[in-house]
């Protein structure tokens, strides 16, 4: 794998830098190291470059910059300079594989539940893994990982936050769907203040999902789901678009849906197209 612009930086900017995430992690079990650059392609394609050297693991990655961010579905993540937070952490979780996917979801929980706390905001949360704020997305989640003789070679999870933007420093098709912190609350944000908490909040949903409290994850993640209890839900995954009654997620991540003719169906992937406030 190429790794573009990979050499770590001492700091990449004066709210965000390496000496202040080091001491966050001296203090915390949940990250063994941290990798910082001013600029790199993605911090998921390096996160993958360190899962192939010998016992790496619990390592966060962050870049100031990125420039071939990546979110679901192979869509860009547009990651400019010292406006929000791109980071990845590479895990290696031991146990509980087969429910991996519920990290995805409890890594939206915990930025939502970071912001909270730092912004008195109240985000809400569309499946799997983005934070709404009024309807627009200012955070994206990207799992990866890889098996082998069905054993876990490595797990990512790939973060980016939209923090300080400005309305124009997004492209005109995201205008109206995306959006920052800094827009909601008129006025720059803290982000090594946000990160330090999101991560905190993190390490506690990462222990959970250990310790197998999967319902501890799930029902802190439906007290902000985006939608109403019993709301109608249209799901549009790689065959079809699915309509039904929102009735739950289960510990596995997927979204249970009761379709017109009363049928439970579970959807394991996909992306919401629609949905009753």
């Amino acid at each position: 794998m190429e790794i573009l612009n990979s050499e770590p930086m001492a700091d990449i900017a004066d709210d965000l830098d390496r000496e202040a995430l080091q001491k966050f992690v001296s203090g915390h079990s949940f990250i063994k190291d941290v990798s910082v650059f001013r600029e790199i392609d993605s911090t998921n394609n390096y996160a993958k470059y360190l899962a192939k050297q010998k016992n790496t693991k619990d390592v966060l990655i962050l870049s100031d910059q990125q420039t071939f961010g990546r979110g679901r579905a192979s869509k860009t993540w547009i990651s400019p300079p010292g406006k929000g937070l791109w980071f990845s952490l590479l895990l290696r979780p031991d146990k509980n594989w087969e429910k991996l996917p519920l990290l995805s979801l409890g890594a939206g929980l915990a930025v939502a539940m970071a912001i909270e706390k730092v912004l008195n905001l109240t985000p809400k949360l569309k499946w799997p893994n983005d934070v709404l704020i009024s309807g627009r997305k200012v955070c994206g989640v990207l799992l990866e990982s890889e098996f082998s003789f069905e054993k876990l070679n490595y797990l990512i999870i790939g973060i980016g936050i939209n923090v300080n933007q400005d309305v124009n420093d997004f492209e005109k098709n995201l205008k109206n769907v995306a959006a920052s912190l800094k827009m909601v609350v008129r006025r720059a944000v803290d982000r090594l203040e946000l990160l330090t908490r999101v991560l905190q909040q993190l390490e506690i949903v990462y222990q959970q999902f250990l310790h197998s409290q999967f319902d501890s994850i799930c029902s802190e993640w439906k007290k902000r789901v985006c939608f109403k209890e019993n709301a109608v839900v249209s799901i549009r995954t790689n065959e079809e678009i699915i309509t039904g009654t929102f009735e739950n997620i289960d510990t596995y991540g997927r979204l249970v849906l009761r379709l017109g003719n009363g049928e439970s169906k579970l959807i394991q992937s996909g992306t919401i197209i629609n949905w009753q406030l």
